[in-house]
């Protein structure tokens, strides 16, 4: 078990859907936020810190979608790279946004950008 505790409410939201893409998973909270987790090479659940976009938007909904043909892949990817795929992450926030985030990024503590606003 993963807690889901929103530290910025100090409350205990409950996760309502989830997109899974190997080695990680969207969760969708009752309260319209977001959480990510990445599973380590031991299968452990790590959450994966998200900017202040993600954290400060509410969301209605979302996918993760595992590129296998790099079809959206805008660099050449090096070897460590392969290791945990190509994995976008769609959000849809309430304000009408749409967000597309290589989730290597996000994983690296680099910024979520918006696709379109």
């Amino acid at each position: 078990m993963f807690p889901l505790t929103d530290e910025n409410a100090d409350a205990e939201p409950r996760a309502i859907r989830a997109s899974f893409a190997d080695p990680y998973i969207l969760l969708f909270r009752d309260n319209s936020s977001v959480m990510v987790l990445g599973a380590d090479e031991s299968g452990d659940l790590d959450e994966i810190a998200l900017g202040e976009t993600l954290q400060e938007n509410q969301w209605l909904s979302g996918s993760l979608y595992d590129d296998a043909n790099d079809t959206f892949c805008l660099e050449i990817q090096d070897d460590e790279e392969e290791e945990f795929g190509n994995v976008l992450m769609f959000l849809l926030s309430v304000a009408g946004g749409l967000y597309v985030s290589n989730l290597q990024c996000v994983y690296r503590n680099q910024i979520l950008y918006p696709a379109c606003r």
